[in-house]
């Protein structure tokens, strides 16, 4: 399985690590060129390479987005591969003043997905910081007492792929609900946003489900 990953940011980074660590390919790319790129590939591991954009989105079977939300209309130049591809949404509506995008703050995903024309888009990692991700994975553990990660989707079979890779990456996916019920609960001023729970409070608090990929 191969990730491509655009935005070379902290979160796009600590994913990348965290992708790699699980045995999946990973390319890196941003707004910097491929060859000032390499170095950082390099140092994540020998399954990263350095990417653009373009090539980063057909390189992956799933592609985060790790890029700040003001600059989210760059990815309409890629919205024709993104259309084939799950689609991982970290990001939140802040504006380039840190600012909440008041119009978009509760269903910023549900207008990502529009204006790409994609049906594969999951929200996910956007309630975590990225150092707490980089250092709480626990493969050792059950599912149930790993730090939770929700996911809000539309599609249920992309949802379990990413579901997948969070567990592959020693975290409990907990499933939010659809892109705009479960969007909103995830998004800033959100009841998940930001709460640091293991996979069984997070159920039991809210009534969310843990999912559960086979042979996890």
């Amino acid at each position: 399985m191969r990730i491509g990953i655009i935005g070379t940011g902290r979160m796009g980074l600590a994913i990348a690590e965290l992708g790699v660590r699980a045995g999946y390919e990973v390319a890196i790319s941003g707004r910097r060129a491929p060859s000032e790129l390499r170095d950082i590939a390099a140092s994540i591991g020998t399954a990263t390479i350095a990417s653009h954009p373009a090539d980063a989105a057909a390189f992956g079977h799933i592609v985060v987005i790790a890029i700040p939300w003001c600059h989210r209309e760059a990815l309409a130049a890629y919205a024709d591969v993104l259309r084939e591809r799950v689609i991982v949404d970290t990001m939140n509506p802040f504006l380039e003043d840190r600012s909440l995008d008041a119009i978009h703050a509760t269903h910023s995903s549900y207008v990502l997905a529009r204006a790409l024309g994609a049906s594969r888009v999951v929200k996910a990692f956007n309630t975590i910081w990225y150092k707490e991700l980089r250092e709480h994975s626990t493969l050792h553990l059950p599912l149930e007492r790993r730090r939770a990660i929700f996911l809000a989707a539309d599609c249920e079979r992309s949802k379990g792929t990413v579901a997948r890779l969070v567990c592959d990456m020693g975290y409990a996916p907990v499933d939010s609900g659809g892109l705009l019920s479960g969007g909103g609960r995830q998004a800033p001023g959100g009841e998940f946003f930001g709460l640091h729970v293991d996979g069984a409070r997070a159920t039991r608090a809210s009534g969310a489900t843990l999912w559960r990929p086979a042979a996890v």
